[in-house]
């Protein structure tokens, strides 16, 4: 049995300075007394500045670190780490190597640089627009932001690589902690394959209903009236902000189906049709491959079978809803061709009431 590794505080702070002063000058600061003082520099009030600092506070217990925008610095929470080295328990000093290479990445993801694809620009903007506005909704469902998957695919890598080219200051732990981080691996590689823009939009459309300010100056004023309502159909198809948007992400825009729900599907140009169906046929061939791969997760072992099971059940469903969506797309486009485009709207409406039902169920797992 290999002998447990203990840090004191002053070595692990001492190691992820080094790791990160390896990628840049950015400083790592510890606790949330820092975060607080940031807070109180940017003139928010007592009460505000303490009332984040406290739900910074119980949301470290779940992310373990944060990235303050348009500061040179972000913060690393060390309490729960250091307490579960006191008692030997493994993985701390690889779990903060991450934390810290995870933080980083987000100042290369929000920072001022220019070196992201038009894909992760307006995924980054939906999503920062969300953690913006319902921070807590951000908290409750960390892994399910791309820009927190990619981030956290960072840090295993870089952390990984540490451990592995400092052996003798890390204490030779990547021996003892290789599989955990194979494991680690197995587990974003799962997150990445789940994420789905089509959640996040969903509750951005709720925001955007309620704040419709929150989207000014965005590619989002493309798909939104000013009072956060849709724009017609054929208006945001020739909308030159909407058609620079990588395709993706206006399948994932057009195809979802609370806008789809909103529409008088039988009354509207065939050229908007196709293109729903193809935002469809889009999703539904991306549901398909997702849950091809989930099986795959579940036969190495980087998911339970009650995750797998969880996760297929509510999967089904959503394959099922969609492909429904895109059959009753199909029929209304050739009916429409032969002038029979009757007692369609009451299906739409059904096929939308029971999306709703599945965002339920997943949002709220027993």
């Amino acid at each position: 049995m290999a002998e447990e590794k203990h840090f004191t505080e002053a070595e692990i702070k001492e190691i992820l300075r080094a790791a990160i002063k390896k990628e840049s000058d950015f400083k790592i600061s510890f606790g949330t007394v820092t975060f607080y003082k940031i807070l109180r520099d940017r003139k928010y009030s007592i009460i505000t500045s303490a009332a984040a600092t406290a739900a910074i506070t119980v949301a470290s217990v779940k992310i373990g670190g944060l990235h303050i925008s348009g500061s040179d610095a972000f913060l690393v929470f060390l309490g729960k780490s250091i307490i579960k080295h006191e008692f030997g328990i493994k993985h701390q000093l690889y779990i903060l190597l991450k934390v810290c290479y995870h933080e980083y990445f987000h100042t290369l993801q929000f920072g001022p640089g220019d070196d992201l694809d038009d894909y992760h620009k307006a995924i980054y903007k939906i999503e920062s627009i969300i953690v913006k506005n319902e921070w807590f909704k951000y908290v409750a469902n960390h892994e399910s932001f791309f820009s927190e998957i990619e981030a956290s695919k960072y840090g295993i890598a870089k952390a990984k690589a540490f451990l592995k080219e400092n052996p003798e200051q890390c204490k030779g732990v990547y021996e003892d902690d290789k599989d955990f981080i194979e494991w680690e691996k197995a587990r974003n590689d799962y997150d990445y394959n789940n994420y789905d823009l089509n959640f996040l939009l969903n509750i951005l459309h709720r925001i955007v209903k309620k704040y419709p300010d929150s989207i000014r100056g965005t590619f989002l004023e493309a798909v939104y009236e000013n009072d956060g309502s849709f724009k017609k159909i054929s208006d945001i198809l020739q909308n030159q902000m909407f058609l620079a948007l990588d395709k993706r992400i206006q399948y994932h825009l057009i195809g979802n189906e609370i806008l789809i729900n909103g529409l008088d599907i039988s009354n509207i140009p065939s050229e908007c049709l196709d293109f729903i169906i193809e935002a469809l046929e889009y999703r539904f061939n991306l549901a398909l491959k997702r849950r091809s791969i989930n099986g795959e997760s579940l036969r190495t072992m980087s998911i339970t079978t009650k995750e797998w099971l969880d996760n297929d059940c509510s999967l089904v469903n959503y394959i099922n809803i969609i492909n429904n969506l895109r059959m009753l797309t199909k029929r209304i486009r050739m009916e429409k061709r032969l002038g029979k485009n009757k007692g369609i709207g009451n299906e739409v409406e059904s096929i939308g009431s029971s999306m709703e039902r599945i965002k339920e169920v997943r949002n709220n797992p027993r």
